[in-house]
């Protein structure tokens, strides 16, 4: 049932302000795993949650895998363009041991989906 996963995964957001993260990635886990299968922006917003709970503990591998999967996903969404710009911070973290050809961001892109995505806390 989409509301279900919308729920969840707002709750699991919850969980990730209260640096809950192992919990909230097994929500979101499950939010992934709905049949049948959330919409695509769902799917695009659990994977990056995903992915900015790992690069808050500082997982980077981890981090880095679950941004590829939004940049896999994003197609021609501005998340794609941010996706790639979180794995160059990942790659920079983790040294040479991981390579990733970053595309150029543009500032209205960014700006743009900075408004789709609320601040939170670190």
């Amino acid at each position: 049932f989409p509301v279900s996963s919308q729920v969840d995964y707002v709750l699991a957001r919850c969980l990730v302000h209260d640096a809950k993260f192992d919990e909230a990635r097994q929500l979101l886990a499950s939010v992934l795993a709905t049949q049948p299968p959330p919409s695509a922006p769902l799917q695009i917003k659990a994977w990056w949650t995903i992915a900015e709970t790992y690069l808050m503990q500082r997982k980077f591998p981890e981090a880095f895998a679950a941004y590829q999967r939004v940049a896999e996903m994003g197609a021609n969404s501005p998340w794609v363009q941010l996706a790639y710009r979180q794995m160059a911070i990942c790659q920079d973290a983790l040294g040479d041991s991981v390579a990733v050809e970053v595309p150029a961001i543009n500032d209205a892109t960014l700006r743009s989906t900075q408004k789709q995505t609320p601040k939170q806390p670190r």
